[in-house]
């Protein structure tokens, strides 16, 4: 309401807009921030990556121009082909890491990851003049989607450190600590609207009789007048 004497809105009002505003921007945001954070988490867990070095590389195939669901099965393809290969399951896969003199395991006997041996992958692109050669390796390495890679990968590994770098720097790595923080505000989120729910249950549930008396005399109001209301309502809509 306006003040009576100056015509203006009262600052209470004004405050109370803009609190509003700012608890559902927040919610906004809130609600942004974590499914951001569980997309990162679920394609972690998908990968075998954790959840930093996994950002580096969708970062790193986002800008070789590769959809982020296909940098994911990208990283899943290797990451299994590079495990099969060490479990001497896949000859072919191994045969390609030899060429390109990158490691199965690392110094403590662990399978490597692509986020471990990116460097090392570039710079054997670097090196492979064919473009042919280069697009065997990149599809047989990360799947159809690989040959988006070629580019990026063949400015070799010095390229690699620094897009990894300049990501990190210019904060575009959600850090773990702050994804377990935002499971942890989901999970109480999560419950509170749980509370919220039971506590409506609980409200409506005492109020039905009283509800319950209202709808039957509305419904018979409603019988008794159906044609009244007819008569009445009918020229108003044809109006």
């Amino acid at each position: 309401p306006r003040n009576a004497a100056s015509g203006t809105v009262p600052l209470v009002g004004l405050g109370g807009l803009s609190v509003a505003g700012l608890g559902l921007g927040f919610l906004s945001a809130s609600r942004g921030a974590m499914a951001f954070s569980a997309s990162v988490q679920d394609a972690a867990d998908m990968t075998g990556e954790q959840v930093e070095q996994m950002q580096k590389l969708q970062g790193l195939f986002r800008l070789g121009g590769m959809e982020p669901e296909a940098a994911t099965e990208a990283i899943v393809k290797f990451n299994k082909g590079i495990g099969e290969a060490a479990a001497g399951k896949d000859k072919s896969f191994a045969a390609l890491m030899k060429a390109m003199n990158v490691p199965l395991r690392n110094a403590r006997g662990e399978i490597n990851t692509l986020s471990e041996v990116l460097p090392q992958i570039a710079q054997s692109f670097q090196r492979t003049e064919s473009p042919a050669l280069r697009t065997r390796m990149a599809m047989e390495a990360f799947g159809k989607s690989g040959s988006k890679l070629i580019g990026t990968l063949s400015q070799g590994k010095e390229a690699i450190h620094e897009i990894f770098a300049d990501l990190e720097s210019s904060g575009r790595i959600l850090s773990a600590g702050a994804l377990g923080g935002l499971d942890k505000l989901d999970e109480q989120l999560e419950e509170l609207g749980v509370q919220s729910r039971v506590l409506s249950a609980e409200i409506m549930s005492a109020a039905a009789p009283a509800l319950l008396k209202l709808i039957t005399g509305l419904r018979g109001w409603i019988a008794a007048n159906r044609g009244l209301l007819q008569q009445q309502i009918a020229p108003v809509i044809r109006s």
